[in-house]
Order: structure tokens, then C-alpha cells, then sequence
């Protein structure tokens, strides 16, 4: 979770993360349930010459959800098959506010708002 501020993933996996509204271990405590690998609300996030893959959520954006913020995806990058509970709202990628792609890197169900290319 990005709560503003900036943060880089570089060279990494993320795989098999989950985001759930419920936490059945702690029924006390609620999550968000967005953002499987990566829940962004004001930040800056950076993904570079990495993998998102088989991250799940409750709700939107199995991969990533980009709430408010901007996040950047480059350097031959690869954010697919991941799901996200609402069908709808992203499997891989829920963007509602800036998400920068370069023509190296892949993001397979997209909702939201449209990629800005990166030249």
C-alpha cells in the first residue's frame, strides 16, 4: 500500500498476493480489498523490468489498483493474469487517475482509465 510518497519496484516478482476486505485469520480487522500486489492512493509508484502475476482481490485491481496517483510501467515490465473479484474492475490493473505504460511492457485486463504511452 502507497500512501503517498514514492516507491520502486525493480527487478522483482510480486506473485500469489492478495488483497481481502475480510481477514478470516484476525475477523476483527477489515482491509480495503483493492490491489492485490499494489493498492496506490496519492503515491508515485514505479514498476520497472518486472512481473505482477497470480495476485488476487476481493474487489478491484488483482495487480495494481491506482487510486489517486501516478504509477509508471517500463523496462520490458509484465502485469498479467492476475484477478480481481469483480470481474470488471480490473484483473490485472483498476487505474483511475495516471498510468504511464512503455511500448516494452504489458498489462493484460485493464479498467479505468487509459494508459499514457511512454515515447
Amino acid at each position: 500500500m502507497v500512501l503517498g510518497g514514492t516507491v520502486t519496484v525493480d527487478n522483482s516478482t510480486l506473485i500469489n498476493n492478495s488483497a481481502q476486505i475480510h481477514n478470516y485469520a484476525e475477523p476483527e480487522i477489515l482491509g480495503d480489498g483493492d490491489g492485490g500486489a499494489i493498492y496506490n492512493s496519492a503515491g508515485t509508484v514505479t514498476i520497472s523490468n518486472s512481473t505482477l502475476s497470480r495476485n488476487v482481490t476481493d474487489l478491484s485491481g488483482g495487480g495494481i489498483c491506482n487510486n489517486v496517483g501516478t504509477v509508471t510501467v517500463e523496462n520490458s515490465s509484465s502485469i498479467t493474469g492476475n484477478l480481481g473479484a469483480d470481474g470488471d474492475f480490473g484483473a490485472d490493473v483498476d487505474n483511475l487517475s495516471v498510468l504511464c505504460l512503455d511500448s516494452t511492457s504489458t498489462i493484460g485486463f485493464l479498467y479505468g482509465n487509459s494508459t499514457i504511452p511512454i515515447p
